[in-house]
């Protein structure tokens, strides 16, 4: 692999952890934002928030489905960017770097903001997940469906 082809990679896989730690700072938003704070803020911004935690099952199916798109995007181009530089030993060193890359700079740091400053981080984050919900309708639709056929297999209910 050339210079201008890892470079690409890292480029990718770098773009994959911040949208990675975006997904995983929203979630955590969205779950730990105070209704009763959005609503004594009395904007406009933080009735869009609102609005979406009305939606709360799509809006967590999308950011799961974001989430785990980013992240196993991010283990295969890593495995493959990996694999190409230090071939047999590529597989597990990818493994091990992204893993500790995606702990910490995916899902630890971003979170962690996220909790101390949930309401600003919604606030922020409404305008991309109102467009994510609404791109990812159709598969929240049908994960819908796929938990209530579950749920109704699992309680015996017809």
């Amino acid at each position: 692999m050339d210079l201008k082809e890892s470079a690409t990679y890292i480029v990718f896989m770098v773009l994959l952890v911040l949208l990675s730690a975006m997904f995983s700072a929203t979630e955590t938003a969205f779950t730990s934002a105070s209704k009763s704070r959005l609503k004594a803020m009395d904007s406009p911004k933080a009735d869009k928030v609102l609005l979406l935690l009305e939606k709360y099952n799509d809006l967590l199916s999308t950011i799961l489905i974001g989430n785990n798109v980013v992240n196993i995007g991010l283990a295969s181009l890593g495995t493959v960017f990996f694999v190409s530089m230090l071939k047999s030993g590529g597989a597990t060193v990818s493994t091990i770097v992204i893993t500790i890359v995606v702990l910490i700079f995916g899902e630890l740091t971003p979170k962690g903001i996220a909790k101390d400053m949930p309401e600003q981080v919604a606030i922020f984050m409404t305008p991309v997940m109102t467009v994510l919900v609404w791109l990812f309708t159709p598969l929240n639709k049908l994960f819908s469906l796929w938990s209530t056929f579950i749920a109704r297999i699992h309680t015996g209910r017809k």
